[in-house]
């Protein structure tokens, strides 16, 4: 299983949190000569991943603009075991910017906001909503910079990939990439924000317990998890 990590300017930051260890990488690229990117490059983009194996697709693209070239590929990648993941940016309003919106149409797309781990709330940059399927961690995550140097950054597109690589994980227990999304839906935790929370707060524990699986061992730090056979950006 294999996932694309579409990311506009940085990219190299969200490989490092959407790929479990032993993953493996779908590299490739939606922008132009100029650095900018388009519907239709990002469609051009969603639909190369998937005709290539892609499972799980995280997406740190945010248009103020509905997307029809994109909303083309979300309606036919519906005969393919695939789920999306898309930031909600990050601009502390309640709103929800494409293709993250089209997560009010179909299952298996996914809009991911920031959760504070520290102070177990809505990131103050955040954008927020009931609209939104779901949070996950999105500050001070720890990655690797361009030059592979480790360093810490913020945002939805942090939390994203994180939420990406989730679902990979639950994968590796021997289920579908759909059940794995509809997994991560139903172990959603309430930390009492209301509409400033989305859905609540994934859980990867909650979800297996949702599966009858056993939640994973800890892993003591410094010590790969065993199997991995997963995933990437």
């Amino acid at each position: 299983n294999v996932n694309l990590d579409i990311h506009y300017g940085r990219r190299c930051l969200t490989m490092g949190n959407a790929i479990p260890y032993g993953g493996r990488v779908l590299d490739a690229f939606c922008i132009n000569a100029a650095g900018g990117t388009s519907d239709a490059y990002l469609a051009s983009a969603m639909r190369w991943s998937i005709n290539n194996g892609a499972k799980i697709v995280s997406i740190s693209i945010a248009q103020s603009t509905l997307l029809p070239a994109v909303e083309d590929v979300l309606a036919w990648a519906g005969a393919y075991d695939v789920i999306f993941f898309c930031a909600v940016g990050n601009e502390n309003v309640e709103n929800m910017p494409a293709p993250a919106w089209y997560s009010q149409y179909w299952n298996y797309v996914h809009s991911v906001m920031s959760f504070d781990i520290s102070r177990s709330r809505k990131s103050d940059f955040s954008n927020y909503g009931s609209f939104v399927t779901g949070a996950a961690p999105g500050e001070l995550v720890r990655s690797t910079s361009w030059d592979g140097s480790e360093t810490d950054w913020a945002g939805t597109s942090a939390a994203t990939p994180i939420t990406a690589q989730l679902a990979a994980r639950i994968m590796d227990t021997g289920v579908s990439a759909r059940q794995a999304g509809a997994a991560l839906k139903a172990g959603r935790r309430d930390f009492g924000q209301g509409v400033r929370q989305g859905g609540g707060v994934y859980s990867m524990a909650r979800a297996l317990r949702w599966l009858g699986k056993e939640p994973p061992i800890t892993i003591t730090a410094g010590r790969p998890p065993a199997g991995g056979g997963w995933m990437a950006a």
